[in-house]
């Protein structure tokens, strides 16, 4: 490859080259309780776990294994030039060069040793192979890098870049029909360095130096218990049966009407490391350890450590003709420490309600089939605590109401209204901040058939579908020292759009006309409208068999 600018010129040599490897092993699996022991096991736990443990099975082989690398090598060389015209002088400019020679790694392993049991690890790894000379220009550093390179049976491997490590645990076990119980492990860690990352230290008349790195390691984990109620119902009272009594089959509407009930917990960490020389240990790596693992690594401290947790509480009751609730409860709460202070932010969701009404059919001289409407309220409260010497709390919330209704019409008509009102209230110690946002969307669809005569002609009915929408925004500022709202966020936008398709000898083609206007009331009160339309068409068509002789 080669290139040029005004002022330089530049050319490059390149190879680059892979090669993976993949397998996914037939199962070899043993018992987990060996022969002569199931008997014990099957007189020690109860009846529910007999079969699951006693004839639970072990897989020694891995569900895959795949590996790969691949080698790349540039040369780049750049010459720059005083002027834009070439002179006598251009053969002198010396060459600027820009060698690349770098090794990557991967190595994937999936395994499933029990059937609830999963597990995953990724590793992803970039070497580079530059000798140091042409690395770094400093001498110091130079010594650094060939300190950091490795070899393997007389090949240099050079030093490690860049590297990602992904693991991942998940446990499913099914213990009752009427119990679902997940469980959920994963880590990340990322590093980086480069021969730019380099940290001096100045100790009178001495300088020390050292490689640096970025630093990032992750652990979340989680689970949820979730118990249905009708299946609680149906190992109570067994399948429905004739002559059933009346009771029982009450007791058992009521119990299938209600949702199953979940409850899910998450906890995570993660911290960061900027331009530090650390050397991760594994279990940061891995994901071990406390919050003391993730924020120190030595003497160096993280440059940003978050902690976090969240509860997340649902349930709901199925209504006849299809009406329904449901309701849900999350708290979480998150610490973050960086270099500037502490914040904790709490944050909380209710109520969080959603409701669909009966579905409802009129008298059929209406026109209409059926009309549904789902509605619900949402509302979240987050409250965050700065620390350091003056504590300060700012307070946020938002509402919403979404609002969706659907009407079926006789044939193919079918319209739909979705709408959401949005209000919101900010409270910091220099005032406070309210928000309004309204919007609302129209559509209809449906299928129409030509006259006759040009029906025959398409292979299925045109499509017709008419959008209508309109969103206002309005955000305001109260200072601690003022009454009135001054607003930073005023528009309102506006949408139309009408588009129409059908095929004919398979030949899609269609239409499409659109209209958007957004105008803001604030500043310099700028807005734009557009009004687009375009045709397009698509021809399908299928190759026939080339005759052989």
């Amino acid at each position: 490859a080669d290139g040029s600018t005004v002022t330089t010129e530049s050319d490059s040599e390149t190879f680059d080259a892979g090669v993976g490897w993949f397998r996914e092993p037939d199962a070899r699996e043993v018992g987990l309780v060996p022969g002569f022991a199931k008997g014990v096991v099957r007189s020690v736990l109860p009846g529910f776990l007999e079969d699951k443990v006693a004839d639970a099975r072990l897989r020694l082989t891995p569900e895959r294994v795949s590996l790969g690398t691949s080698y790349f090598q540039q040369d780049s060389r750049i010459f720059r030039f005083e002027r834009i015209i070439e002179g006598a002088l251009d053969d002198q400019a010396a060459a600027t060069f820009a060698p690349r020679e770098f090794l990557e790694s991967a190595a994937d392993v999936r395994l499933r040793p029990l059937q609830p049991l999963t597990a995953s690890l990724t590793l992803l790894t970039v070497r580079d192979l530059l000798p140091p000379i042409e690395s770094a220009a400093a001498p110091e550093v130079q010594s650094l890098i060939a300190a950091e390179r490795t070899g393997l049976a007389g090949v240099d491997l050079g030093w490690e870049t860049s590297r990602t490590l992904r693991t991942a645990l998940g446990y499913r076990p099914s213990i009752f029909s009427w119990l679902r119980t997940d469980f959920d492990w994963t880590t990340v860690y990322q590093s980086e360095r480069n021969t730019n990352f380099v940290e001096r230290t100045f100790a009178g008349a001495d300088t020390t130096v050292a490689l640096a790195r970025n630093a990032r390691g992750q652990r979340d984990w989680g689970t949820t218990v979730a118990l249905s109620p009708a299946g609680v119902a149906q190992g109570l009272f067994g399948e429905p049966a004739e002559g059933e009594s009346p009771d029982i089959a009450q007791l058992r509407a009521i119990f299938g009407a209600v949702q199953p009930l979940s409850v899910t917990y998450r906890d995570g960490i993660t911290s960061r490391f900027n331009r530090d020389p650390i050397d991760p240990r594994l279990e940061y790596q891995f994901g071990f350890g406390g919050v003391e693992r993730y924020r120190f690594i030595g003497a160096d401290t993280a440059a940003s450590l978050t902690d976090r947790s969240t509860w997340r509480l649902g349930s709901g009751v199925t209504l006849p003709a299809g009406a329904g609730v449901r309701v849900g409860y999350q708290i979480s709460d998150a610490t973050t420490l960086d270099t500037r202070s502490e914040r904790r932010t709490t944050q909380r969701t209710w109520p969080d309600v959603q409701g669909t009404l009966p579905t409802l059919r009129p008298p059929r001289f209406l026109g209409i089939q059926a009309i549904s409407v789902t509605s619900g309220i949402v509302r979240t409260t987050r409250e965050t605590e700065f620390g350091g010497r003056a504590l300060q709390r700012r307070f946020d919330s938002d509402t919403r109401v979404p609002l969706d209704l659907s009407i079926q019409w006789v044939r193919t008509l079918v319209t739909t209204y979705r709408g959401l009102f949005r209000s919101g209230r900010g409270v910091d110690p220099t005032g406070r901040t309210e928000r309004e946002q309204q919007s609302h969307r129209v559509s209809l669809s449906s299928q129409l058939l030509p006259p006759s005569a040009l029906a025959r002609r398409l292979d299925r009915p045109i499509r017709l579908s008419l959008l209508g929408a309109v969103t206002s925004e309005l955000n305001c500022r109260i200072t601690a020292q003022g009454d009135n709202c001054v607003a930073f966020v005023d528009q309102l936008t506006r949408t139309a759009s009408v588009s129409m398709d059908t095929s004919a000898g398979g030949f899609e083609f269609g239409l499409q006309v659109s209209f958007d206007d957004r105008q803001s009331f604030v500043g310099q009160q700028t807005g734009s409208t557009q009004f687009q339309v375009g045709i397009f068409g698509q021809l399908d068509f299928a190759a026939g068999a080339l005759p052989i002789r």
